[in-house]
């Protein structure tokens, strides 16, 4: 099976990552404006913020099961055209806020896309580079939820959601005929459409919630446990922003490297990393009154978490097989999940270590919220290793299938040297 040339494969992939962060950055504009305007006293239903969420968590998966039988490249030209014009419609039809509906619209196109972007990405490239391919995709995703916010933080501070909504959907329109122009024809064959029942199987379930405790969960641990450096208010802009991209950089980096070391060995990876996460939440616990040590556990803490989750998006890929198109959809939205029941966890467990507080002699009130919620967090990891052992077991004795592996190397899979 000829593959495209590598210049090929690697303007597809870019293209993909430069899409991913554009379509991703519409969050921190639908978002921003009402948390300014909860401060000040205004009030919703439903939050914007909720409302985009919900709409990636849940239309995600429900407008890629009902359009997945559109072409790979068709879907990623459909779901970014009706973000852009969902950008516009937000921007010309709300009032002083962003429509919760609007907002939920656009979370469910970005659900779509980013699902599609790993399907085609994986296509693109041999199964030996499956890692290295979905890691691209994934980057881009990692990228825009910090340089997304950070960006539309400040393109709010100099001009109005609804011109920033705009903008934003002015990058989207450019982003169409690179799409159109740069994606290479797919390496691997298509797969038929309706084949749903694989992306239900009880491996990849367990692989979802490996993606929902140990992605989702610990990154809203990690966000509300995070020490708070001070000093900010003496950087300039410009300091702020060489720092923020470097931070960018640093995850991408991360990110890569993980589906390199996904291509190695992905359940290794996932077992290396996890172990990780625990040993820097161990020191974390222990560090005390030391907040260099803690800060720096945390940021291994928070690259440990961008090198695996290529490689949890790689285990879904091989455990959904002709599945995956609504696998991938629902890995991610799996992820929104966990992130979302890691907050309210947070919510609990403060009021817990609270009243706790207030009773004297109950072992809790030995323990602060942090302390509470770092240890909700080494649970997690350390109930990790039973589960990824028994998903890579499973797969291991599981028989043949007839489709092409994605897993391993292909003797017939060749790349053009054009």
């Amino acid at each position: 099976m000829n593959y495209p040339s590598r210049l090929r494969i690697a303007g597809g992939l870019t293209t993909l990552f430069v899409s991913t962060l554009v379509l991703g950055s519409a969050k921190g504009i639908v978002s921003l404006p009402e948390r300014v305007s909860d401060t000040t006293g205004g009030s919703s239903f439903v939050s914007a913020e909720t409302a985009y969420t919900l709409g990636f968590v849940i239309g995600g998966p429900l407008l890629t099961f009902v359009s997945i039988r559109l072409g790979r490249r068709l879907l990623l030209l459909v779901s970014m055209a009706a973000s852009v014009l969902a950008n516009i419609a937000m921007a010309l039809t709300s009032g002083g806020l962003p429509a919760p509906a609007g907002a939920a619209i656009i979370g469910a196109l970005y659900g779509v896309f980013l699902g599609v972007a790993c399907v085609t990405a994986a296509s693109m490239a041999p199964p030996a580079w499956l890692g290295r391919a979905l890691s691209v995709v994934v980057a881009g995703h990692a990228t825009t939820t910090l340089l997304g916010l950070v960006l539309s933080a400040w393109m709010i501070e100099v001009m109005s959601w609804e011109l920033a909504l705009l903008v934003s959907a002015v990058a989207d329109l450019l982003s169409l005929p690179l799409l159109g122009v740069l994606l290479p024809p797919a390496g691997a064959p298509r797969q038929r459409a309706g084949r749903f029942r694989a992306a239900f199987a009880p491996r990849v379930l367990a692989v979802l919630g490996i993606a929902a405790f140990l992605i989702g969960g610990q990154n809203a641990l990690l966000a509300f446990v995070s020490p708070v450096p001070t000093g900010w208010s003496e950087w300039t802009v410009g300091l702020l922003s060489l720092l923020l991209g470097g931070v960018a950089a640093v995850m991408a980096t991360a990110t890569l490297a993980g589906g390199w070391a996904a291509d190695r060995d992905a359940r290794r990876t996932l077992l290396i990393g996890n172990g990780v996460l625990v040993l820097m939440l161990v020191v974390v616990l222990l560090s005390g009154g030391l907040p260099d040590v803690a800060m720096a556990s945390v940021l291994v803490w928070a690259l440990a978490l961008y090198v695996v989750e290529p490689s949890v998006v790689h285990g879904l890929f091989t455990a959904a097989g002709p599945g995956r198109h609504v696998g991938v959809s629902l890995l991610f939205s799996a992820i929104g999940v966990g992130s979302m029941a890691g907050q309210g966890a947070i919510y609990v467990l403060t009021r817990v270590s609270w009243f706790a507080g207030q009773k004297a002699g109950s072992w809790l009130s030995n323990l602060g919220w942090r302390e509470i919620v770092l240890v909700v967090a080494l649970l997690i990891g350390l109930a990790a290793f039973p589960v990824i052992r028994a998903v890579s077991r499973r797969h291991d004795a599981s028989p043949v299938s007839g489709h092409q592996p994605l897993d391993g190397p292909s003797a017939h899979s060749t790349i053009s040297a054009g």
